[in-house]
């Protein structure tokens, strides 16, 4: 099957844009003759080896030294640049007349289990080297005696424990050849003195199901490695070999913190971390890499590009876990109060907290889902709705401690600001939880997480609305054209007439009385629509002035009930008509708000806001009904 693919991998790398991470090719420069005549001509075959022996192993590793002038017996002795611990002893080469190759063996008794060592030789007696025509002739070895035990386990078709492998899912192949996600079993090892630090061995040989018989090399046993030996920073630390060759070149892996880590990129290490839990280990979306040997100068390129990659390695842990994301949680309210929002400078009443609780059907199919999550995240909390209808921050709450689950690392909030759909990130260090306050530092930035907006401290208040806090003595303040203005002193008393009822005397002329009503469970006041205040005259002509509400609520001009003790609103409260048949702005305000008397900040005072030097206002941009016309005709001055 693999063949259709391997033809199609320029399309393939085109068609996704991936771009490459590839290293410069070393350069030397050639030394002068300084050889003996007849010099043997030695090198070794190969330069270097990294070996891994178990402690039960010899300690001994032989490696090949060759010769091209064979003439002659000949011993070759070795000079040692670098011997971790001095712990090797190296032998000579001895050549027998004729002979090209001698074994040079290579000794380390007293290694100790778990710690690598590094063994760097090399010749440069003339009788044996020229620099001018010989390379380098340096030979490495790297050692460490390591115990690796057979570790994980799948349940097969029939439901047998199989034991030393796990269960995979590669999104490794599929960065050049589109190939789909598919799951199948590999053998894993851990390291005895390093838990958490594991290999996959041979995982892309004869389980592969892409793979025709040719394609891996069955010579030797290849390695993937991963370090999660912390759990929450899982990576590949090396380039790994997969044995595979599909016509470019030896398949290798690795994963974007590994190569951050060679190359000191941090900007390759941030956020590509890979998590182990609940016995399985997966990576980030575009955490890891591939390479193959021939194409590209070997560039590594962006893989796990569908977040598939899963190793499980105890399925019995890999349960399934309760989400939020799936609607498994139903809400129960917890307190409705008031959202102070210290980033846009307003507070929004009757917020109101749920916590999150377990759907009895979501338990009975996933049984101890609830407890998994519980175990991860502890309570989530949802606050509905504070910056905008249908849009809900959620946290959780473990030990006290604000946590924020997966998937909710940033959050739409619903509103926009300079031209940009803002999100929240909550920083959950820096946030509080209690029965009756809750407060969210949250850092406020575009959609793409690339813009900062800020970062303030959102307060949720649990709040008990009372009439107490709508009676008294304010002054009536309105925002027009930018600038605020004190309309007047007025007070608002019960009317026993109604459940629930107040009055508004002396509000904005003198001896004006309009009624209205506190809703406590909403945490909103209402004034009543087209109620006659009075009459005011500008440059001769008179206006009737009477209350309006722009059609929020049926019920009249919405207004806050704050924490301040404030009244705040951004309906329109002052409307004028001097022929009784359609409405007139007399107060054009942005905003308006009715702040106790005795906290009111100074604000200009002598003309209404409404009348400006020769203008009347606008007509409001509605249509009156019946009912609306009938009731200024009433009111209208004969």
């Amino acid at each position: 099957m693999n063949k259709i693919f391997k033809y199609s991998l320029a399309l393939m790398v085109g068609a996704f844009g991936f771009a490459s991470c590839s290293d410069s090719d070393d350069s030397y420069e050639n030394g002068t003759w300084d050889a003996n005549d007849g010099y043997a001509n030695i090198f070794f075959e190969t330069t270097s080896n990294t070996i891994e022996l178990d402690p039960a192993e010899p300690t001994e590793f032989t490696t090949q030294l060759s010769r091209r002038n064979t003439e002659g017996a000949a011993t070759v002795k070795f000079d040692i640049t670098s011997n971790t611990d001095d712990v090797f002893t190296v032998s000579d080469a001895v050549f027998a007349a004729g002979e090209s190759t001698a074994d040079v063996t290579i000794s380390f008794p007293k290694a100790e289990t778990g710690k690598p060592y590094t063994l760097t030789i090399t010749s440069t007696d003339p009788a044996f080297v020229s620099p001018k025509y010989s390379k380098g002739v340096i030979y490495t070895l790297n050692v460490t005696r390591v115990k690796w035990n057979d570790v994980g386990f799948y349940y097969d078709e029939k439901g047998n424990k199989v034991e030393g492998w796990a269960m995979y899912t590669d999104d490794l192949f599929t960065t050049f050849f589109g190939v789909d996600n598919v799951t199948f079993p590999t053998r894993l090892q851990e390291r005895d003195d390093k838990p958490g630090y594991f290999r996959m061995v041979n995982t892309y040989h004869e389980n592969y199901p892409y793979n025709d018989p040719g394609d891996w090399d069955d010579s030797q046993d290849y390695y993937i490695y991963i370090d999660a030996t912390d759990p929450d920073a899982v990576y590949i630390p090396e380039r790994c070999n997969t044995g595979v060759d599909w016509t470019y070149g030896w398949f290798t892996v690795y994963s974007m913190v590994g190569l951050g880590i060679e190359r000191g990129n941090q900007d390759y290490i941030d956020g590509n971390y890979g998590t182990y839990a609940n016995g399985k280990i997966t990576f980030p979306v575009n955490a890891l890499l591939v390479g193959m040997s021939e194409y590209n100068d070997f560039g590594m390129y962006d893989a796990n590009t569908n977040g598939a990659f899963s190793l499980v390695i105890n399925p019995d842990l890999d349960l399934y876990t309760a989400s939020l994301k799936n609607n498994d949680f139903k809400w129960e309210k917890v307190f409705t109060g008031t959202f102070m929002s210290a980033q846009l400078g307003k507070n929004t009443p009757q917020t109101t907290l749920y916590k999150g609780v377990a759907k009895a059907d979501v338990e009975a199919e996933n049984e101890g889902c609830y407890d998994r999550f519980a175990e991860l995240y502890g309570t989530p909390y949802m606050i509905e709705s504070p910056y905008a209808d249908d849009y809900n921050l959620v946290f959780c709450v473990k030990d006290g401690k604000v946590i924020i689950p997966e998937g909710f690392e940033s959050q739409a909030l619903g509103f926009s600001g300079v031209g940009y759909n803002i999100s929240g990130v909550i920083n959950a260090a820096n946030s509080t939880f209690s029965d009756d306050k809750v407060e969210l530092e949250i850092n406020f930035k575009d959609a793409t997480g690339k813009v900062d907006m800020g970062t303030n401290v959102e307060t949720l208040l649990n709040i008990t609305f009372t009439m107490d806090m709508v009676l008294g003595d304010f002054n009536y303040m309105a925002v027009v054209d930018g600038e605020q203005y004190d309309m007047g002193t007025f007070s608002i008393v019960e009317d026993a007439s109604t459940a629930n009822g107040i009055a508004l005397k002396d509000f904005y002329l003198p001896g004006s009385e309009v009624y209205g009503e506190a809703d406590l469970d909403a945490g909103k006041v209402f004034v009543g629509d087209l109620q006659y205040i009075g009459t005011e005259e500008d440059e001769g002509t008179p206006y009737d002035v009477y209350t309006y509400n722009q059609g929020k609520d049926d019920r009249g001009a919405a207004f806050d009930i704050n924490i301040d003790g404030s009244l705040s609103s951004t309906e329109l409260i002052l409307v004028a008509t001097p022929d009784g048949q359609n409405l007139y702005y007399w107060l054009n305000a942005s905003a308006t708000s009715f702040v106790p008397a005795a906290a009111s900040a100074p604000a200009k005072r002598g003309a209404k806001a409404g009348v400006k030097s020769g203008k009347k206002g606008a007509k409001v941009n509605a249509r009156l009904t019946a009912k609306q016309r009938a009731a200024l005709r009433t009111f209208h001055r004969k």
